[in-house]
């Protein structure tokens, strides 16, 4: 998995559809400083952290 390729992809998707990334991280419990290192070191997450950011942001783009 390319966690640093993935970020990124979930923030396009978010800009495009007016939503802040901090709303989602606040939804998963995850802090800004922890997505900061997977998206500027590609650090890979724990699988149970990375399910809940997947959900959240499944959450918010469904409802727009």
């Amino acid at each position: 998995m390319d966690v640093k390729a993935e970020v990124e992809s979930m923030e396009a998707g978010l800009r495009e559809k007016g939503i802040v990334v901090a709303d989602v991280l606040r939804d998963a419990g995850i802090a800004a400083s922890t997505w900061q290192r997977w998206k500027a070191n590609g650090q890979v997450p724990l699988v149970d952290t990375w399910e809940r950011v997947q959900e959240a942001y499944r959450q918010r783009i469904k409802r727009r």
